[in-house]
């Protein structure tokens, strides 16, 4: 391929010469005059952030090589699911931390804990004290610090610039995810070496060593955090009391007896419908490649479009969108997500042209890494494209609205519990991926794909009639909104 006619290159140009600069312009000019809290709360976002993103790509890795010393699949996905989903239902139960302590509190108090959870999680090998002491600190210090940096956007940021402070806030987050990333890619090339250090420490061990040092200096940024908040209080005066207990359970009343509460819940709880997306990328479509397609299409590099086209639009979209309001950018972009689904539903021979192009030479030997040229594969990539686009444009959003349409003070408790829906939800998702991979793409009496699936699209449409019932709800709830 000539590197004038690459479609990266064609795409990027225009983009890299007049977009991206004309952006940073725009967050520039409204952002100048942000309070240093407010960049002091980016710079923190980067150091945790770079913490959360290691335990999170590394804790299999680390409790199979490290804790258990087993390969056994469901048992470190047990394991692991309970962890996780740990730091939701906590991330719900303390979410009205942030609203009683105040930013600065918080921020510190969750740091600390997960400081200490990623230095324990550096030398113990015993489960039990490896829980008692890694594990649950560091789901209590995520769970404290879930809200904080949201409630902080909206607290150091106004009416003219919160869409560009949200942008940039993604815009970090992802260069913590991005280090974090690298350290993995980096440590995990010296495969299964013990390095020297007290004695010896494996590499998952060191990663989280690193992590240590890398958060540590988002607990020197509290110092210079100033917020308008009562925060006089000591940092551990209550928090491991009967009466913080009870300011929590105030705070949850407050919150749940109000009407505008549940108004907010009905709309959250329709984005459900949308999110269940990303779990059917991570599970159902896995399996769906494996089945249709074989080892020639792997269902990972095949969501690498959803990271470059999330990764070219989120910079940007802010930037230009910021006078839009929250609910109409959810609204439409929800709605491409959705509609973007039935693509799959067009004839391969649709996307034949596509194949046999430049950009799908591309697409397949750059981005899939293989030599097969599959139209039906083609025509999942554009719906994913187009996914990616809806998804760049109602995804950061979603944060906002939340923070917008909470009450001052509430912000974080509202935060938590929107949560909710979605984690209830969690527990339907697989018994519904598993109905659908068996009445479609059913394996055979020796757990072996068939050769031929005639109605293997049909699974598709029920996750697109499901996924629909987001944009159209929101568009039926439009005055409960504006109310």
């Amino acid at each position: 391929m000539s590197i004038i006619t690459s479609p990266v290159l064609l795409i990027s140009i225009p983009v890299m010469l007049f977009i991206y600069p004309l952006s940073f312009y725009l967050y520039y000019k409204w952002l100048k005059n942000s309070p240093k809290e407010f960049w002091l709360i980016l710079f923190a976002n980067v150091l945790l952030g770079f913490g959360f993103s290691t335990v999170s790509t590394i804790f299999v890795r680390f409790l199979s090589d490290d804790i258990f010393h087993t390969t056994d699949v469901t048992k470190l996905g047990i394991y692991s699911s309970v962890f996780f989903g740990l730091i939701t239902l906590s991330g719900i139960i303390l979410s009205p931390v942030c609203d009683i302590k105040g930013i600065k509190q918080s921020l510190k108090l969750g740091t600390i804990l997960i400081i200490t959870g990623l230095l324990f999680m550096s030398f113990i090998n015993n489960v039990f004290f490896v829980t008692l002491f890694g594990f649950i600190p560091f789901i209590l210090g995520t769970a404290i610090l879930f809200p904080v940096f949201n409630v902080a956007i909206k607290r150091f940021t106004n009416k003219e610039n919160i869409t560009l402070g949200f942008g940039i806030f993604g815009i970090t987050a992802a260069v913590g995810s991005t280090l974090a990333s690298e350290l993995y890619e980096t440590l995990y090339s010296f495969s299964d070496s013990i390095f020297p250090i007290f004695g010896f420490i494996t590499v998952s061990k060191l990663a989280f060593l690193i992590s240590s040092i890398f958060v540590a200096p988002a607990l020197v940024l509290t110092s210079f955090i100033n917020t308008d908040i009562k925060e006089n209080e000591r940092l551990f005066s209550s928090i491991f009391f009967r009466q913080f207990a009870g300011k929590i359970k105030k705070q949850f009343l407050k919150v749940l007896s109000s009407n505008i509460f549940w108004k907010f819940i009905l709309i959250i709880a329709v984005l459900t419908f949308i999110r269940m997306m990303f779990f059917h990328f991570n599970y159902t479509l896995p399996k769906y490649t494996f089945r249709i397609f074989g080892d020639q299409i792997k269902a990972n590099k095949m969501m690498l479009i959803n990271s470059m086209v999330i990764g070219l639009l989120v910079p940007f979209i802010p930037a230009f969108t910021r006078r839009i309001r929250s609910y109409k950018m959810i609204m439409i972009g929800t709605g491409i997500s959705a509609i973007s689904i039935f693509l799959i539903f067009l004839p391969p021979q649709i996307w034949s042209e596509i194949t046999n192009s430049q950009i799908g030479k591309f697409l397949f030997s750059e981005i899939l890494n293989t030599s097969a040229r599959i139209p039906e594969v083609t025509g999942f990539l554009v719906f994913l494209i187009v996914f990616s686009i809806g998804e760049a444009i109602w995804s950061p959003r979603v944060s906002q609205f939340i923070v917008e349409t909470a009450p001052k003070g509430q912000e974080s408790t509202y935060l938590g519990l929107s949560a909710i829906p979605f984690f209830i939800t969690k527990f339907l998702l697989g018994p519904v991926s598993g109905l659908l991979m068996n009445s479609y793409v059913p394996l055979d009496e020796f757990k072996m794909p068939y050769d031929h699936y005639p109605d293997r699209n049909f699974l598709w449409m029920w996750i697109g009639i499901i996924s629909i019932l987001t944009p159209v709800g929101l568009i039926l709830f439009r005055k409960l909104q504006k109310n």
